[in-house]
């Protein structure tokens, strides 16, 4: 689903920083 990308891409985001 796009909400479940959206969110997977906030955690992936915030490992990063």
């Amino acid at each position: 689903m796009f909400v479940e990308h959206l969110f997977n891409v906030s955690c992936i985001k915030k490992r990063q920083i």
